[in-house]
């Protein structure tokens, strides 16, 4: 996905104009101190791998996060990149260049230059998404440089950390031991471990302790939902306002035991030995690192390495929790992009029957294929891209009737589901919107599908990770070739980001006649970033006979999360 070349892009970020003319910007933890990086150009500090937790590795593999359990005097660098924690696909191995490692549990700060010790700045915290197998905070398509920057210009300055979490088979491995032992979903542990870094240190790096946002996309936006959720809606006073970009409140995987997640476990045992071993856990502790990795990527399935209920962080089932209430009251927002399923659904499907036969992959009964099919009939002005219909065989005469749907399973019906369970049980404000932008690059096939949103939120107008290799995830500048608007609407929607940040409402900012209404039980309210790059408000009305249907199907056995891929 990356070429070798792209990661030297951060240099250029954080890479001080005339450094030696300026001292070494520094902050200080609980457990020493540590020198940053001051980036002239872009007018921020930058401190990189900065661990929060103790390496998870030998005995503390496959262990819960352990606190930090050292001190130190002087002044440590925190000038270059932690490790990526041990993932698979693009997302982890190409974009990190080499350097992963189990030794993964580090955090980055992004704050404005000259910021100093109780600055008391609002913090924005970015979760990746991956699917839980794949992900890093080295990923430069998430350099927060830019928000930062534009909070300045905006008179309004926060500042910004990103986090590593354990994935796939190290952070969500499963089995009755594990769950014994206390020890399922340590990536969302993880997760939580940082957020309590954040809270015992960031005074002493200029933010407030008391202001902090979390913020994820995908795999991350879930994330953001399981800890809104951790430990049955328990308030640890973590964080104080959420965002989550295309993936629901309430998770999108039910919580069941599968038989790829059973097997997930039995393979690696098997395949590395400890199948015969008395005390399992111990033993895959002892497995050589490569080999262990190996075993994990031989066990790939879909939704093998997931969240799962476990009693504890994950209380019980998301569609439980969200009906009861339990969950952390904090101001929201959350969002799906028009096309979402666009980037998940197969080529090639040209007749009805064809249709029928992959919905069969997904163990939806025939029963409710038939149900689907009605629903999301042929020609339809529900459909996604309908307006562009017909489609060629090559990309499936099919094309607007698969992609609604997999779009709708996989994450438009959940945020539904979410938006609607959060308003009937809380009056803490709510925000909804819909992007319908297509970025640079990407071809009307897939346009606003899974992910466009990410570099608007960003403000990416310089195209920072993005190698132009696939579209529509790593194509070219997304913001190449695009008319001044687009660069108008990224400042929007950054700027309303900065704003939820400082206060909870993405309005308290000038700029734009248009307000963002808040998502009530009576008026179900959004804010559309549209297509011809314009900010319109609408009402949440598109599909929803046939989100209502897939709600029905929520907490029945044949929703088909389990077998879904995610990013």
């Amino acid at each position: 996905m990356w070429k070798p070349w792209a990661f030297l892009v951060t240099a250029l970020l954080i890479t001080p104009s005339g450094a030696d003319r300026y001292a070494p910007p520094l902050g200080r933890a609980r457990n020493g101190s540590y020198h940053g990086i001051y980036n002239q150009h872009y007018g921020v500090d930058t401190f990189l791998g900065i661990p929060y937790a103790q390496p998870p590795v030998a005995d503390l593999r496959l262990r819960q996060p352990q606190s930090l359990n050292s001190s130190w005097h002087g002044v440590r660098n925190a000038t270059v990149y932690g490790d990526s924690c041990v993932g698979y696909g693009d997302d982890t191995e190409l974009v990190s260049d080499g350097h992963v490692s189990e030794d993964c549990l580090t955090l980055n700060i992004i704050r404005p230059a000259g910021t100093v010790a109780c600055s008391n700045l609002p913090v924005l915290v970015w979760i990746y998404g991956g699917g839980f197998i794949a992900g890093t905070s080295r990923d430069q398509r998430y350099n927060m440089t830019f928000i930062v920057e534009h909070s300045l210009r905006m008179g309004k300055p926060i500042m910004a950390v990103s986090i590593n979490y354990r994935l796939a088979g190290y952070g969500f491995l499963y089995s009755d031991e594990i769950a014994k032992a206390g020890l399922a979903n340590l990536g969302l542990r993880d997760q939580r471990m940082a957020l309590h870094w954040i809270q015992e240190n960031i005074a002493g790096f200029g933010g407030d302790p008391d202001k902090v946002t979390i913020w994820g996309e995908s795999a991350g936006a879930m994330s953001v939902g399981y800890q809104v959720r951790a430990f049955n809606g328990r308030d640890d006073k973590l964080f104080h306002r959420a965002m989550a970009d295309s993936g629901a409140i309430m998770g999108v995987f039910g919580g069941a035991i599968t038989e790829g997640v059973a097997n997930g476990y039995k393979n690696v045992t098997r395949t590395v030995g400890c199948d015969s071993s008395t005390d399992q856990l111990q033993c895959l502790r002892a497995v050589p690192a490569d080999k262990f990795k190996d075993a994990i990527r031989a066990s790939l399935s879909v939704g093998a390495y997931r969240p799962l209920v476990d009693g504890d962080i994950v209380a019980a089932s998301g569609i439980k929790q969200m009906k009861e209430g339990a969950f952390v009251k904090v101001p929201f927002i959350a969002g799906d992009n028009t096309d979402e399923g666009t980037g998940f659904s197969p080529f090639g499907i040209n007749t009805e029957a064809e249709l029928r036969s992959f919905l069969r992959t997904y163990e939806i009964s025939e029963q409710d294929i038939s149900t689907l099919l009605d629903l999301y009939p042929a020609g339809s002005t529900d459909l996604v891209l309908h307006n562009l219909e017909p489609w060629n065989a090559t990309i499936g005469a099919q094309w607007s009737r698969v992609s609604s749907i997999v779009g709708d399973l996989m994450f438009i019906a959940p945020t539904y589901f979410s938006t609607r369970a959060w308003v009937n049980v809380s009056d803490t404000p709510l925000y909804h919107y819909r992007y319908d932008v297509t970025p640079n690059g990407v071809p009307n096939v897939w346009s606003a599908t899974h992910f466009m949103e990410v570099p608007f939120f960003f403000r990416n107008t310089e195209g920072t990770g993005f190698p132009g290799k696939s579209p529509p995830w790593l194509g070219p500048n997304p913001f190449d070739s695009l008319p001044q608007a687009a660069f108008t609407l990224t400042d929007t929607m950054c700027a309303m980001l900065v704003s939820f940040v400082h206060t909870g409402n993405p309005n308290t900012f000038s700029g734009t006649s248009v307000k963002w209404p808040r998502f009530t039980a009576h008026e179900k309210k959004r804010i559309l970033f549209a297509s011809n790059f314009t900010t319109h408000v609408e009402t949440d009305t598109i599909r929803t006979r046939q989100h209502e249907f897939l709600v029905s199907k929520f907490e029945g056995p044949s929703y088909p999360w389990n077998q879904m891929r995610l990013v």
